[in-house]
């Protein structure tokens, strides 16, 4: 199965129900989660290194990759399934993972 992503800049402006629900600095942020449409990936304030984003399924397919990433990235996952993710960032020496949930 070919899943079509685009990328969209993060607004700064964000509703009370995509609020990240942590403010640790030195972590991945993923929201909302659970995601519909649209998921925001912000990398960790400590990271400096060109970073390369990753989401995989359950199984772990590979279903979306970019190379490099902007510190805030919004990704179009309307057309994954219903289902668990996870989006990986491989920043150097240092990989960040978090779990999402895609909603109808």
């Amino acid at each position: 199965m070919e899943v079509f992503s685009s990328e969209m800049p993060c607004s700064t402006l964000l509703t009370n129900a995509e609020t990240p629900t942590f403010s640790e600095h030195r972590r991945l942020k993923v929201w909302p989660n659970p995601a519909i449409s649209f998921l925001k990936v912000q990398l960790p304030a400590t990271n400096a290194n060109p970073s390369a984003l990753t989401i995989m399924d359950i199984k772990g397919n590979v279903l979306y990759e970019k190379a490099a990433i902007d510190s805030c990235t919004e990704i179009n996952i309307s057309n994954f399934l219903v289902g668990v993710y996870w989006v990986r960032i491989n920043s150097g020496k240092v990989n960040y993972i978090e779990k999402f949930l895609k909603m109808r």
